[in-house]
């Protein structure tokens, strides 16, 4: 009896600690979205502190569907107990994993940039939750501590088109089907491979699953060469940028 009262007492104060910290990065999501918007720029953005708006801007500019964005979690500053549960798991599956000799990439997650009327958009999953956000929007999350970008690179302007709305919906659907695997799927490529898979950009006779690993590189070996490649890595937020505010 007294035993399990102290492990549902343990259980209380650790769901406890888990939604004062979810609360407080909303809170500070919300706050930070309003006061550091100035509605003296263009469309009235604001990218939070990262590398100052004329950078964030110029980025934001040259990117285009099919870019890759990658992202590193920090577990405390999700949204929710559940995610902050989901986070932390994931992170020690990872790191028995890395005791286990597989090597591991130190990237959590990844997304695609979609752009259209309305700017750059970012589609990315965390764990049980679909995102779709404008760019400047995406900088802001408190729950990402370094975000790097590829730019997609093809000789057709033609390949890789999409609609946002269609690979929302694609990923959406997937994460229907996903359950509980998106805890412990640390390879968190769905957004990337379904985008590639519905653009016609996989190679045909690939069947492997894809793991950060593969995808953080110059050439994929999932992907048609001859279709895309991609740049070199492209920090665009990191934690030493955000460190001059208490929001983040």
């Amino acid at each position: 009896m007294k035993i399990g009262l102290a492990l549902l007492g343990s259980w209380g104060i650790g769901y406890g600690t888990a939604l004062y910290f979810s609360k407080q990065s909303i809170n500070e999501y919300e706050d930070a979205r309003d006061e550091i918007r100035d509605a003296s720029r263009l469309g009235n953005k604001s990218y939070g502190l990262n590398f100052g708006y004329k950078t964030d801007s110029t980025i934001e500019d040259i990117l285009d569907t099919g870019d890759l964005v990658f992202m590193q979690h920090v577990c405390y500053k999700s949204f929710s107990p559940l995610l902050i549960g989901k986070c932390y798991l994931s992170q020690k599956y990872k790191s028995l994993l890395t005791q286990f000799g597989y090597k591991q990439e130190n990237w959590d997650s990844a997304g695609i940039i979609v752009r259209n009327r309305e700017g750059a958009k970012v589609i990315f999953k965390y764990f049980s939750e679909v995102y779709d956000i404008d760019y400047d929007e995406f900088l802001k999350i408190p729950f990402f501590s370094f975000v790097s970008l590829r730019k997609m690179k093809t000789k057709d302007p033609a390949v890789g088109y999409m609609k946002r709305e269609e690979l929302s919906e694609e990923v959406k659907k997937e994460n229907e089907r996903s359950g509980i695997f998106d805890v412990i799927d640390i390879n968190n490529c769905a957004v990337p491979w379904l985008y590639w898979k519905k653009t016609g950009t996989l190679k045909n006779d690939y069947k492997d699953k894809i793991t950060l690993q593969d995808i953080n590189t110059m050439a994929p070996k999932c992907l048609d060469s001859e279709k895309v490649k991609y740049s070199g890595s492209i920090i665009v937020r990191s934690n030493f940028s955000r460190q001059e505010t208490q929001k983040y």
